[in-house]
């Protein structure tokens, strides 16, 4: 009896492990700060409105990777080096938001 409680508790462990996903989030200490978000916008009052969001900036060298967190209300259009790479809203997946 121990030793099938040992093989269904290896079993559990073995299968836990292997079906963990990459975090969506890759620099947790950017939630908590503020200042990673602070040219986006100070906040309005009014109730609706159409925004057109800029960010500007100059990479010294070309990355292998680089990540995009995009978080819109409705619709986007996300342009790189004035090039279009993505659009919105996304259907969603396990690691992202679904849209309603």
């Amino acid at each position: 009896m121990q030793r099938f409680i040992f093989i269904m508790a290896s079993l559990v462990h073995a299968f836990s492990l292997s079906g963990q996903h990459k975090p969506f989030v890759t620099l947790p200490e950017q939630l908590n700060d503020s200042t990673y978000a602070e040219w986006i916008s100070p906040g309005i009052k009014n109730d609706a409105g159409v925004f057109y969001f800029r960010k500007k900036i100059v990479l010294n060298s070309v990355p292998k990777n680089f990540i995009i967190h995009v978080s819109a209300d409705n619709r986007y259009r996300l342009y790189v080096n004035e090039t279009l790479v993505s659009w919105g809203p996304a259907a969603g997946d396990l690691l992202n938001w679904f849209r309603q």
